[in-house]
């Protein structure tokens, strides 16, 4: 055999053998992280004894009755279509567009915001069939000393949703460990969990998934 042919039959081998362990190990991760257990029910009560309070507000600001707007800066015009926005109360808890988007950041994680919230709190969407304005926007509005100020507003024409589910944050309890591929390894950063929901009056279990990042747990789905 020529060596030049020996050689590239050498470097086949080779990356052929490689190939086969790679997915060798690829297999047993996805089956050491699926078994696996990355936190336990006391720590996940505990965390979730958080999550589901402030998770509640966020639905509400959210997909819920949203942030009331401030009763002086009057109310929808009928002439108008679509979104009109109006300063938020003096009396609601955020104020700015930064405070509410870290106050939620600090509850769903990362990727759910990204994919889910973003779009309806403050960026909208115009890829939709019928144009999606963002609920909530930095407005400027002239303050008692004829400079401008930026404030937070609310678009009044969006009443939001009815939101009814009550999740006892006592009752979670650890489920299955999520591995997602990344596109060269598994990523271990998921986990479903079961908790008891009462909704409509009916009490159920529910699975919901929460996602790690940085030693810190969050709600990876909406609760509402």
């Amino acid at each position: 055999m020529r060596p030049i042919l020996k050689n590239l039959l050498i470097v086949l081998i080779v990356i052929a053998s490689l190939a086969a362990l790679y997915g060798a190990a690829v297999g047993v991760s996805f089956l050491v992280i699926r078994g696996s257990r990355p936190i336990e029910d006391d720590e996940l009560k505990a965390r979730m004894s958080e999550l589901i309070p402030a998770a509640e507000e966020v639905n509400e600001i959210v997909w819920g009755a949203g942030l009331p707007a401030d009763p002086a800066a009057g109310p929808a015009l009928a002439s108008v279509t679509g979104a009109q926005y109006r300063v938020v109360s003096p009396e609601a808890r955020f104020q700015n567009i930064d405070d509410l988007l870290a106050f939620i950041s600090g509850v769903y994680s990362e990727p759910f915001v990204r994919e889910h919230i973003s779009y309806i709190v403050y960026k909208g969407d115009e890829g939709l069939i019928e144009e999606m304005k963002p609920r909530y926007k930095a407005m400027k509005v002239i303050g008692g000393d004829g400079s401008a100020v930026e404030k937070l507003g609310v678009d009044i024409t969006n009443k939001g949703f009815t939101l009814g589910a009550v999740i006892d944050p006592a009752s979670v309890r650890f489920t299955r460990r999520v591995p997602e591929w990344n596109g060269l390894w598994w990523s271990a950063d998921r986990i479903v969990v079961t908790v008891s929901e009462t909704y409509d009056g009916v009490t159920s279990d529910r699975e919901i998934s929460m996602r790690e990042k940085d030693g810190v747990w969050y709600l990876d789905e909406a609760t509402y």
